[in-house]
C-alpha cells in the first residue's frame, strides 16, 4: 500500500467566512492525502530583521536546520502537494 500524500494547505485568508478559503477546501476534497492546514493569521509570523537573517545565514552555512526558524521551510519541503489560499483585493 502506498503512503498517503502529504498536502500542505497554506491558508492566508483573514475573513472567517472567506470565499477563497471555501474554494480551496473544495479543491482539497478532490485531492487524496493527509492535509495539514497552516493558518498564517494565527502564526504570528514576523518579518526577518538583520539579526535573524544573520542567524539564518550562519545556521545554513553550518548545515544546521534544527532551529525553529526552519519549521515552515521543512513543512514546505516535506509536502507532496501545496495548496495556497490567498485572496486578492480588487479595486
Amino acid at each position: 500500500m502506498e503512503p498517503s500524500k502529504k498536502i500542505l494547505f497554506i491558508n492566508a485568508c483573514a475573513r472567517p467566512q472567506s470565499r477563497t478559503c471555501r474554494l480551496a477546501w473544495e479543491v482539497l476534497k478532490k485531492l487524496a492525502g493527509d492535509v495539514t492546514e497552516l493558518k498564517l493569521y494565527e502564526e504570528g509570523i514576523e518579518p526577518l530583521d538583520f539579526s535573524a537573517m544573520e542567524k539564518r545565514s550562519q545556521l545554513a552555512a553550518a548545515q544546521d536546520f534544527d532551529d525553529e526558524m526552519f519549521r515552515y521551510a521543512k513543512q514546505f519541503a516535506a509536502a507532496d502537494e501545496i495548496v495556497i489560499a490567498a485572496p486578492c483585493i480588487l479595486r
